[in-house]
């Protein structure tokens, strides 16, 4: 075959077979699916979150230092689908792109939590095709919750306030739990909203490259309700709009349910969520100004998942609260 010009460029290209490196080999994906929700709560420091003891005092960001003392990781669940096999194993690596881990679960061996960094890893991971619940979760006194600093709550053995029985149970190093769990504290993140007080009333911006929501405002005892924010997207909290905040409070909870559905989550783990906070950030008393989603590719820069072999799919629904003074 002989080719000239441009036409012996598109065959030098295309008609040529080409050496593959390893690196070019993609690993195939399993027949499972991953699910995780959280919260980060974003103050002048901010921590990663799943649920917490009510609040002792309302936290203010014009009041100095803030330390929430509340849990801090959210959690995953494992779905096997049909065709999911059982000598599958899974490698979980999760990262803190700006902060530091302080609780896993499961740790190593259920023992002490590790030295922690940005990230940590879960190896050979099975899935079991028997349900496990809140048989398993660690005790208070269990050396995972004996090791975090002193004053830490331990997230883990609160799972068993709010986590139902998983119909995927989990095993990593001869520990059983329903879930995956880790928590942390963020340094400096790009806060998903900014604040421009005004005669009109609060303007929020979105300032960042994805989009925030739904979302849910916090002013003078009312409460606003927001769909989708686009970048430079702007909403404003007009005096006297909204809704009293605890007549508002049952439908608030439904709509964050009803929010975790439409990005993946099943009903369950949505009631979880809600579950989880209902005593706090969704309780009669909220500390926030601001209760809102963020877009799954913001979860993913600011907390990297990497799954081997990959799933079929993944949800990543954490939602943020920005929290100060509210009247």
């Amino acid at each position: 075959m002989l080719c000239f010009g441009l036409a012996a460029v598109v065959w030098a290209v295309s008609c040529q077979p080409t050496a593959k490196s390893p690196t070019d080999e993609k690993v195939a994906a399993a027949d499972y699916e991953v699910h995780e929700w959280g919260l980060v709560r974003l103050g002048q420091l901010s921590e990663v979150a799943t649920s917490a003891a009510p609040l002792p005092d309302p936290v203010r960001l014009d009041g100095g230092s803030i330390d929430l003392a509340v849990p801090k990781k959210p959690v995953l669940y494992f779905h096997r689908g049909p065709e999911f096999e059982d000598a599958t194993r899974i490698d979980v690596e999760l990262e803190l792109a700006h902060g530091t881990l302080q609780e896993v679960w499961p740790t190593p061996n259920a023992g002490p939590q590790p030295s922690h960094g940005k990230s940590f890893a879960w190896r050979g991971l099975e899935l079991l095709s028997t349900p496990c619940g809140a048989e398993v979760v660690p005790a208070a006194s269990s050396p995972a919750c004996a090791s975090l600093p002193a004053g830490a709550l331990c997230e883990a053995a609160e799972l068993a306030r709010y986590v139902t029985p998983s119909p995927t149970c989990l095993r990593t190093g001869g520990v059983d739990t329903p879930v995956l769990l880790y928590n942390g504290i963020l340094k400096g993140p790009q806060p998903p909203l900014l604040f421009a007080p005004g005669p009109s009333g609060v303007a929020l911006t979105n300032p960042g490259s994805h989009p925030v929501g739904p979302l849910w405002a916090l002013s003078d005892g009312r409460l606003y309700a927001f769909d989708l924010m686009v970048p430079s997207d702007s909403v404003r909290l007009i005096p006297g709009g909204g809704e009293p905040y605890a007549e508002a409070l049952p439908k608030l909870r439904k709509d964050v349910a009803a929010s975790l559905v439409s990005v993946g989550l099943t009903a369950a783990e949505a009631d979880q969520f809600v579950a989880a906070w209902e005593t706090d950030v969704l309780g009669d008393a909220p500390t926030w100004r601001v209760f809102g989603l963020y877009a799954q590719k913001t979860v993913d820069e600011m907390f990297p998942l990497t799954l081997t072999p990959p799933p079929k799919e993944v949800v990543r629904a954490l939602f943020f609260t920005i929290e100060g003074a509210t009247k």
